[in-house]
């Protein structure tokens, strides 16, 4: 397996990889390279590699040596470093919020500050009524700049947030469903192409994919023209294997093996050598004989791919 990289890299999150060891913290941002990436460069090879967290900062992975780190570890970093089953059930918002719905342990430094999607505490109530208690259905939660997604392994979706950002929720907002309490958005009630199977959010902007690969997103965005309720991806009726939505810029792998992006890319983010792109555009990799792209995935200002 490969893992190829672009964009910010001012902390050395995409390529300064160290092997995680307890005895020794990891080298600070100023010993690493910190130059920014403008093109997808191949920074790591392993018999596996699974992305754990992409922070502003910090790239976590699990490997075949175990978990390495680049960058500068954030506090989910750290947690998952000390509880890798949360890699995938955690997250904070660009509000410093964080959700999660996993807790068969006790965080005391930050255990006040999640809502934890079983144990909702009183200020995610609302006319008596808590957040519901979806935990145990819970197979990911992410977050962007204001709000939060829950996808459950029954294929529902459930987001909250900050109600001055309706648009991010992908639902109606009003007094009987409130923006910081967990409801699904009616959009997702009955789907053409079955139930979603991914979640994904970053900036102002949430995605879904559905089991049938078709792919939907809102919210709000510089490039993008969205809305408050999910609008699908059409790219001259592709079907999706996957995507990745970063803080303005957002990929797309296709069933048949293409790579698409489209948003803001002053930092290489899009793996090409342009500030913007308007319209989607594909970006070739230079693989070996019989490779092709398994994952997308984005950071802050960055993407990753993983190659097989």
């Amino acid at each position: 397996m490969e893992l190829w990289v672009a964009g910010l890299n001012a902390w050395g999150q995409l390529d300064s990889w160290e092997q995680l060891d307890n005895s020794s913290p990891p080298a600070s941002p100023a010993e690493k390279n910190t130059k920014d990436i403008h093109t997808f460069q191949k920074c790591l090879e392993d018999d596996y590699i699974k992305v754990l967290w992409i922070g502003e900062s910090v790239t976590l992975l699990d490997t075949s040596h175990g978990i390495m780190t680049a960058g500068f570890l954030d506090v989910i970093a750290r947690l998952i470093i000390q509880h890798p089953q949360l890699y995938h059930s955690v997250a904070i918002a660009g509000n410093d919020k964080m959700a999660g719905a996993y807790r068969p342990f006790t965080i005391p430094v930050i255990e006040e500050e999640i809502l934890w999607l079983f144990d909702s505490p009183p200020q995610y109530e609302h006319e008596g009524r808590r957040a519901p208690k979806i935990r145990d259905n819970v197979s990911a939660v992410v977050a962007n700049q204001t709000s939060f997604s829950a996808l459950c392994n029954t294929g529902e979706l459930w987001t909250w947030g900050d109600g001055r950002f309706p648009h991010c929720l992908g639902r109606n907002v009003n007094e009987k469903s409130p923006a910081r309490i967990p409801a699904k958005p009616e959009y997702f009630n009955q789907l053409p192409t079955g139930p979603i199977k991914k979640v994904c959010s970053g900036g102002y902007v949430t995605g879904a994919l559905t089991v049938g690969h078709d792919l939907y997103v809102w919210g709000i965005h510089p490039v993008l023209d969205l809305r408050g309720d999910p609008s699908p991806v059409d790219l001259d009726g592709a079907d999706f294997e996957d995507f990745a939505i970063g803080n303005d810029h957002v990929i797309a792998l296709t069933t048949d093996g293409r790579l698409f992006v489209v948003g803001l890319g002053s930092n290489g983010q899009l793996g090409r050598k342009v500030d913007r792109l308007d319209d989607w555009n594909e970006v070739c990799l230079t693989l070996g004989e019989g490779q092709r792209i398994t994952e997308v995935h984005a950071g802050y200002k960055s993407s990753f791919i993983i190659v097989e």
